[in-house]
């Protein structure tokens, strides 16, 4: 199984060396633009079939989490530091 910069580097690589068509090929001039190009295709892909699974085994996860957010609070507000003074 692939970690995150694994699967970042593979889709790179799949950008640079993926065979555009001639129409492609002056569209997307760039590796970012080949690489939207290449998700956006894989987005329309698996969409249907990965997307809802997905977000039914994330929702599933937040309910056995029961996840609360905490609220942060500024304890060193209106006190100066050294650096401040700079």
């Amino acid at each position: 199984m692939l970690n995150y910069f694994d699967m970042l580097e593979c889709l790179l690589r799949i950008a640079r060396d993926y065979k555009f068509n001639a129409e492609e090929e002056a569209l997307l001039t760039s590796l970012p633009k080949r690489l939207e190009f290449l998700i956006s295709k894989l987005a329309t892909k698996f969409e249907d079939h990965m997307v809802p699974a997905f977000l039914a085994e994330r929702e599933q996860l937040e309910k056995q989490k029961v996840y609360q957010p905490r609220s942060v609070v500024d304890d060193d507000q209106g006190q100066m530091y050294e650096e401040d003074d700079e």
